[in-house]
């Protein structure tokens, strides 16, 4: 069982003397359900599963106004051996998105509060959700996720971070450990299907079919639920993006597409790949004043696959021979999809400045802004004013080698990503 950090937030959530009911969101293919159906019967003597998808006859139950006392016979009634038994029982109702009236019924049970319920969704929607409920985002795995994946210690990462933490370079060796280790990630990404493929393996070969099975497997959900008209413009848009990140383009060019796509014409498409989880989008900010979003120019943006082992398994092979040499900044095509990667699953905004020959990340957590750099000293040195006069709070470059401070200020290597917040 792959370790993930959205198991301890569902055990805080359990601790609660009154719960929610919670809803989790994520793409496809991350393992939202194991994960679930894993801490359901962990920490409860009765689990009612019902998938909407897969058990569409169950819409039924929920599009009656019922209360809870007539919900939960209607589901015994329903679902052969179910029991539902007071503060001893979960209902996972996974795929909402097949079933929109369940949302009543997880606002009824969170008031009631007599049985636990987790709701699951795979298109992502952040707003108009009721109070009633808690809605948690889940990703892949992210880089430190990959690394227990690897059997890589707690402890070793723990004397990674007090090294970030104290501004020091650690060992050679440790150092071209995770170096190394970062690369990997580059190319595998944190999907379930191809971690394991690498990891039961070592096998490049079974990571690829892995990313482009669940590529495909994208692509043809998105479509089903995507009108005639639109189809074709989703298509061009994802792949594209392989495309452009190739030629190194500094944002997302709908010219590239063709001649007549426009933000007018294809921002729609956009959307429904963001709302499905397979990319996100990084909008260039005219100043740092907060709320960045207020700032973000519309029709500048950078397009990100939302796991970096789904744009690797995009790429063809000649495009990633460098993974068979020492990492570098400058080769390295997938690399500001990798650190946006990175940075995005642990939750945190992101956006991008350009001044004068500068371009650095602006990466927002709560309150905090912070400033990051490609291997730039000139930008590192621009993002330091800003600190100097508060509008940003720290600033980073990134590099490949161990982490070293200098007059430009601090330079750290790629893994330490996993720290930045």
């Amino acid at each position: 069982m792959l370790k993930r950090k959205i198991i301890q937030k569902l055990e805080e959530w359990k601790k609660e003397p009154i719960r929610k009911a919670l809803i989790v969101e994520g793409p496809q293919h991350i393992g939202k359900t194991f994960i679930l159906r894993s801490f359901a019967y962990d920490n409860y003597k009765q689990v009612v599963y019902i998938n909407f998808n897969q058990f569409p006859y169950m819409k039924h139950i929920f599009e009656q106004d019922f209360d809870i006392d007539a919900l939960i016979l209607q589901i015994t009634l329903m679902i052969p051996g179910a029991r539902c038994v007071p503060s001893e029982t979960i209902l996972l109702l996974e795929e909402m998105e097949y079933c929109p009236t369940a949302m009543k019924a997880l606002v009824k049970l969170s008031n009631d509060a007599r049985y636990d319920a987790i709701g699951t969704r795979t298109i992502l929607n952040s707003q108009n959700n009721p109070s009633e409920v808690i809605v948690l985002r889940m990703h892949a795995l992210d880089f430190e996720e990959f690394l227990w994946a690897n059997n890589v210690s707690s402890l070793a990462i723990q004397e990674l971070k007090n090294a970030f933490i104290q501004q020091r370079a650690v060992s050679k060796e440790v150092h071209q450990f995770f170096i190394d280790m970062f690369r990997v990630y580059t190319y595998v990404g944190g999907m379930p299907k191809a971690v394991r493929a690498y990891t039961n393996s070592h096998d490049f070969e079974a990571v690829q079919l892995a990313q482009r099975y669940i590529n495909d497997v994208y692509l043809s959900e998105i479509m089903a639920w995507t009108d005639q008209k639109k189809k074709a413009r989703i298509a061009d848009i994802f792949h594209s993006i392989p495309e452009q990140v190739k030629r190194g383009n500094k944002k997302f060019r709908y010219s590239e597409i063709s001649s007549s796509a426009s933000y007018r014409t294809h921002w729609d498409s956009v959307l429904k790949l963001y709302e499905y989880g397979w990319l996100f989008t990084i909008f260039k900010v005219d100043n740092l004043d907060m709320p960045l979003l207020d700032n973000h120019q519309k029709g500048n943006f950078k397009l990100c696959v939302r796991d970096i082992g789904l744009l690797a398994g995009q790429c063809e092979d000649s495009d990633l021979e460098y993974l068979n040499e020492p990492l570098t900044i400058q080769k390295n095509i997938l690399l500001e999809n990798s650190v946006a990667d990175a940075l995005v699953k642990r939750g945190l905004r992101m956006y991008y400045m350009e001044e004068g020959k500068n371009m650095f990340f602006v990466v927002t957590n709560k309150d905090r802004k912070i400033g990051i750099s490609f291997d730039d000293s000139s930008a590192l040195r621009y993002m330091n004013r800003l600190v100097f006069h508060g509008q940003l709070d720290c600033a980073y470059d990134l590099i490949v080698e161990p982490t070293v401070k200098d007059k430009n200020g601090i330079h750290i290597p790629l893994y330490n990503l996993m720290f930045v917040e």
